[in-house]
């Protein structure tokens, strides 16, 4: 069986059973922070594929890397117990990526990146977002980056759609105009 079926798979069996217990918006915040942690310590993925490892001690560093703020849920608690019985934690990653887009897909939030030349206060961040949500008439789980070639504006994505206001590609555009006249 290949991971993206395995992945998908078990994924789908998760968020039918976080939605069962009305936990899926907790799910979906753990599988984010379970898929964070992963990408960002090595040694998390490591010891997963460690033999040497206990089933007890990997189940502990997998609830330990998906717990957020509060405790770990009860369907994310037994959907981890699951896999390490399973002998699937190598597929963890993959099965937590599969949940994430499965819960965006079903709550139709889609993912953007804002790109901005420098940092923004919080209210003027908070009321740019606010604008391009009404914009959009989406919702979206936004990513920001900074790149001061901008020199001033934003450039916002989402799905395949690219709103680039900034002066960077403003003044492009001006020459782009003046060599062909």
């Amino acid at each position: 069986m290949n991971q993206g079926i395995i992945s998908s798979r078990y994924a789908t069996a998760l968020l039918r059973f976080s939605l069962e217990k009305g936990e899926e918006a907790k799910v979906y915040a753990e599988m984010s922070a379970l898929i964070k942690a992963y990408l960002e310590v090595d040694l998390l993925k490591t010891m997963l594929t460690n033999p040497v490892v206990t089933a007890t001690q990997k189940l502990s560093l997998l609830s330990t890397a998906a717990t957020t703020q509060e405790a770990l849920s009860m369907s994310t608690k037994r959907f981890l117990e699951l896999v390490i019985n399973k002998q699937r934690e190598d597929f963890i990653i993959f099965i937590a990526q599969s949940y994430v887009d499965a819960y965006r897909k079903r709550q139709h939030i889609v993912e953007a990146s804002l790109t901005l030349p420098t940092p923004l206060s919080e209210k003027a961040l908070a009321h740019l977002v606010d604008e391009l949500k009404k914009q959009v008439q989406r919702e979206f789980t936004l990513t920001i980056q900074y790149d001061e070639s901008l020199i001033g504006g934003f450039i916002f994505e989402y799905d395949s759609v690219q709103l680039d206001a900034s002066v960077k590609s403003k003044l492009s555009q001006i020459q782009r105009d003046l060599q062909a006249s």
